[in-house]
């Protein structure tokens, strides 16, 4: 069969059969789609739960090994301007402050950190100083 014949013949069956499959994968991503109250419930899970572990420390090292603590100081949503909470559907946006010793600095960038409860954990951290100590705070943008 030539690329003419194909064209011709073959082509149909091949784009008629695509377009099925296309229109089944369709079907059945929409058929599986969670519902909007679970959607919710995922989000606010993962805020919740990083909420609940306020106040815990966790272990990560400088540039140079030397160990450094911090804890876990507040978790808060991300607000809109003007105060107002965003709600982005299928979007959850949060913060989590976590604060250390001004004597050993982290840098910005990705740090692990290791907590005595839940093991290891890699984040980004942005460093801000506060007083006498250290505060970095991570970003989380979650798809639901």
């Amino acid at each position: 069969m030539n690329k003419r014949e194909f064209l011709s013949r073959g082509g149909v069956g091949v784009l008629a059969s695509s377009s099925a499959f296309t229109l089944a994968g369709m079907a059945q991503s929409q058929a599986h789609t969670p519902h909007q109250d679970a959607t919710n419930a995922t989000r606010n899970s993962a805020f919740d739960s990083w909420r609940e572990r306020t106040g815990e420390t966790f272990e990560t090292h400088t540039a140079l090994g030397r160990s450094v603590t911090l804890t876990l100081a507040s978790v808060s949503a991300l607000s809109a301007k003007g105060g107002a909470s965003q709600t982005s559907p299928g979007l959850s946006q949060f913060d989590l402050a976590f604060e250390g010793a001004r004597h050993l600095p982290l840098q910005e960038g990705l740090h692990t950190l290791v907590s005595a409860n839940h093991g290891p954990l890699a984040l980004h951290l942005q460093p801000h100083r506060q007083g006498d100590g250290m505060r970095y705070i991570a970003h989380f943008s979650l798809l639901a």
